[in-house]
């Protein structure tokens, strides 16, 4: 899911890098103008006449020194458009991001309470399972003393019977 949103990601971030790469080499190539211009200025003949063709190249370097800082307020701005573009995007992508894991929290605090919830019922149901198993044990050995106890007291009685038919000379 996020694989595509990365990918174009990656790739407003290579088109915004490029873009920058441009307005660089225009505003190096126009700095290169401007120095070339103030080179030919400064090494122009004192000669040339009454100021004409060193007139005419002052006006020229003026002239492309505005453009050229014309030039580079826009490329400023373009950059920061770009910038401020890529932010939103980002911020965009992170409040998605912060949306997405709050509801898989969320789900997973569901999927956990069904889990407990599950569970309390499955030992609730062994501990009823285990209170019977437990009775019936309870009962059998009931039955075991009172079966050896009707024994006992049988044991005894004819013990008792036997004693005395020899006290008084009876044979058993």
């Amino acid at each position: 899911g996020n694989a595509g949103g990365d990918g174009r990601q990656d790739q407003a971030a290579e088109a915004l890098r490029a873009r920058v790469d441009e307005l660089t080499r225009a505003v190096a190539k126009r700095d290169a103008a401007i120095r070339a211009l103030q080179a030919e200025r400064e090494g122009a003949p004192a000669s040339a006449g009454a100021g004409g063709g060193r007139e005419v190249l002052l006006s020229r370097i003026a002239h492309l020194e505005a453009a050229s800082a014309a030039a580079a307020r826009q490329h400023e701005s373009q950059i920061r458009d770009l910038v401020d573009k890529h932010e939103a995007e980002i911020k965009g992508k992170e409040e998605r991001f912060a949306d997405l894991a709050a509801k898989r929290a969320n789900e997973h605090r569901v999927s956990l309470k069904r889990q407990k919830d599950a569970y309390g019922e499955l030992l609730t149901k062994r501990n009823e399972e285990h209170r019977r198993e437990v009775r019936g044990l309870k009962d059998q050995l009931e039955g075991v003393e009172e079966r050896q106890r009707v024994f006992l007291e049988s044991y005894v009685e004819a013990s008792l019977d036997a004693l005395a038919r020899v006290r008084d000379g009876d044979e058993l």
